[in-house]
């Protein structure tokens, strides 16, 4: 009876507000013809959610995770993020609420080449003014987090794809993110690592209660969301539960 009271608790935790939704959200580019990328989304993320976006190649993913994150604009309709409405703010305020409520994991790792592991792991810690002591202790402690704290002093030519993509990880949740946001984080990974990536996501939603919107074609990460969104044309063709039960 416990178990089941624990779990109706942890249920009810996950249908508060939400704390990311997309309200009639659409993207339109005009080639000849107009072109709905994202068509007429509707979306709501609960906090400690772990939402899978997935669907053919060239259904719009990429482009709805862009709008939910504040990196590109929709052609209209809104994202409310933390009870903030996107569409309101200006270039220089979407930067700000993107360094303070969203971390990006990308496909292609996006680390400074130049920089070690620790440093970009601090870098958005000093950008949002951190000082440079809590920046350095706060990195090594993500980078022990994921796994890395051996690999602080490497630079990612120095490391292998799967330890830059959690020296990423460790970027993306440096600022403490209302929402862990990912774009096909294991599209150049092989397939013990692509698990090794999976595990960790599913520990910082489990353990942290990390709210997390990943896109992703691979079916395994299926079995690790609460929820599963497919989009067809740009379109929500469906919902459907994930196999988590954590």
């Amino acid at each position: 009876m416990d178990d089941i009271l624990k779990a109706l608790g942890r249920a009810a935790a996950v249908r508060q507000d939400p704390i990311l939704r997309a309200e009639r959200l659409n993207k339109v580019y005009w080639l000849g013809t107009a072109v709905y990328a994202v068509d007429n989304v509707d979306l709501e993320v609960q906090q400690g959610e772990y939402v899978l976006i997935r669907g053919p190649s060239g259904s719009g993913k990429s482009t709805l995770l862009s709008l939910l994150a504040g990196l590109d604009r929709p052609t209209s309709g809104d994202v409310i993020l933390d009870g903030q409405r996107l569409a309101a703010l200006s270039e220089n305020e979407l930067a700000a609420i993107r360094r303070q409520k969203v971390g990006m994991i990308y496909q292609f790792f996006n680390l400074v080449p130049n920089l070690t592991a620790l440093e970009n792991v601090a870098l958005p810690l000093r950008l949002s003014g951190a000082p440079e002591w809590f920046a350095v202790r706060h990195a090594r402690h993500l980078l022990e987090r994921v796994g890395l704290a051996q690999r602080a002093d490497h630079l990612p030519g120095q490391m292998s794809g799967g330890e830059q993509q959690r020296v990423a990880i460790a970027r993306a949740l440096a600022n403490e993110p209302k929402v862990l946001m990912g774009d096909e984080p294991s599209a150049n990974l092989d397939s013990k690592t692509t698990r090794d990536i999976r595990a960790l996501i599913v520990e910082l939603n489990r353990d942290l209660g990390q709210t997390c919107v990943i896109v992703s074609h691979d079916p395994s990460f299926i079995e690790d969301a609460h929820r599963v969104v497919t989009l067809v044309d740009g379109r929500i063709a469906g919902e459907e539960p994930g196999g988590a039960v954590h």
